[in-house]
């Protein structure tokens, strides 16, 4: 039986700000590459795309492209045998934001009353419903009375809203309510990591008991053949001199750690000649702003020889570059569903260090000896330990050869297997 898989998530299409669409690419591609399933997206994008050609610029759905874009959807076809892939986009107002203050209303709303993408939901005659975060399950309110009521809906969550720690009581109430919602009303819900198994269980009150499953996001196939194919990915054959942070510029991700770390040893990492990388999607153009004036009154950012600022990076050719020249990833996040940059650093030999504090889900891979943890809140104890781990090289190195194993090992022939048991139902 031919699987026909309906993929609904704010972001898929260029241009993508996050992990989330990065993600949703990897899940579209291992579907499509199964003869058997076809999969129709339904996805946005900003309001000033409207019109425009539907581009993916992604070197996993490259076989997969869209090309007819008139009207906003697109249609894509191969000769390989592989699935067929539809795409329909809505111009979304807001963009780079994925929370309550993103434009799911407006999505939402759009399809509730665009009867010709409804149509075209119901002419592709899903099979199998996967929605991202809490968001996918307003949208499919607003159409599903169109489709058969058995139609499992699997709720993947890419990233747990109530979970962050920086939300008021009033915040996270409110995420809390739309999260059970979703969850209540689906198959299961597929969680990235046990961090977030262990609160979308604990934390949501259900009148029966919930599917929660884990599905570790694997290494993108991309960066596991840049592995393969490089000479210079082991930690011993390249010059690792930057100390590096990747992560979008928003509050909740606590990128000012890593920036109020570097200022503090300013003097010190020009003596050792490593230098700060900040890399990341101004999602929150305030905030980002102040940490650049920051780093900026502590290193001269102008020629790239003490500090470099760049913006969010989707070739993953320019963030080999970087990560081969990374001695240390710094991950700043009190909380993360997965942290697919620590995957990505250490497929070229990054190790990083977490906040001891931190619940983050890519623990699942990276435990015991494999990373580096230390206090971020307090400021003398982490530059103290930064300093002694920035001058053990030899640690440094046999902890990113470590890491790099694992991250290589879990690769997207292990994630299919999960995917597989969704589409069959068997769960």
């Amino acid at each position: 039986m031919k699987e026909r898989v309906l993929f609904i998530g704010i972001e898929f299409v260029d241009p993508n700000f996050s992990g989330n669409g990065v993600y949703s690419r990897t899940i579209v591609k291992s579907l499509l590459s199964r003869n058997q399933v076809d999969v129709f997206v339904l996805c946005g994008r900003p309001a000033a795309e409207q019109g425009r050609e539907i581009v993916i610029s992604s070197h996993e759905l490259e076989k997969f492209r869209v090309t007819s874009c008139n009207t906003g959807d697109g249609v894509a076809t191969n000769n390989n045998a592989h699935g067929k892939l539809s795409v329909s986009v809505i111009p979304l107002k807001v963009w780079k934001k994925l929370g309550r203050h993103s434009s799911w209303e407006a999505f939402a709303e759009n399809i509730k009353q665009n009867e010709d993408i409804k149509h075209k939901i119901q002419q592709f005659k899903p099979t199998i419903i996967f929605g991202v975060d809490w968001t996918s399950y307003q949208i499919f309110k607003g159409f599903r009375d169109i489709l058969p009521n058995k139609i499992p809906f699997y709720y993947f969550v890419f990233r747990t809203f109530s979970a962050e720690n920086a939300l008021t009581d009033g915040e996270r109430k409110w995420y809390i309510d739309k999260e059970q919602e979703a969850q209540i009303n689906s198959t299961a819900c597929v969680v990235l990591s046990k961090v977030d198994r262990k609160w979308n269980i604990d934390k949501f009150k259900m009148d029966k008991p919930s599917k929660c499953l884990i599905l570790n996001p694997p290494l993108r196939q991309d960066f596991l053949q840049l592995y393969q194919n490089s000479n210079d990915t082991t930690a011993e054959k390249v010059e690792r001199k930057y100390i590096t942070c990747c992560s979008r510029l928003e509050p909740s991700k606590r990128p000012d750690r890593f920036v109020n770390l570097v200022c503090s040893m300013e003097s010190f990492l020009k003596q050792i000649k490593v230098v700060p990388v900040l890399i990341g999607s101004k999602t929150d153009p305030i905030y980002s702003k102040e940490l650049m004036i920051k780093l900026q009154k502590h290193f001269n950012i102008e020629n790239n020889q003490e500090c470099i600022i760049l913006d969010f990076m989707k070739d993953p050719k320019e963030l080999q570059k970087i990560w081969e020249r990374t001695i240390l990833n710094v991950h700043p996040a009190l909380y993360e569903s997965f942290g697919m940059t620590i995957v990505e650093a250490s497929t070229f030999g990054a190790p990083s260090l977490l906040d001891t504090n931190a619940s983050i889900g890519a623990e699942d891979l990276f435990y015991g000896n494999n990373r580096f943890d230390v206090d971020m809140s307090d400021i003398n104890t982490a530059t103290n330990y930064l300093k002694s781990l920035l001058l053990d090289r030899k640690l440094l190195i046999e902890t990113g050869l470590r890491a790099q194993q694992i991250a290589v090992g879990w690769d997207d022939k292990a994630h299919s297997k999960g995917l597989e048991l969704l589409l069959r139902n068997n769960v």
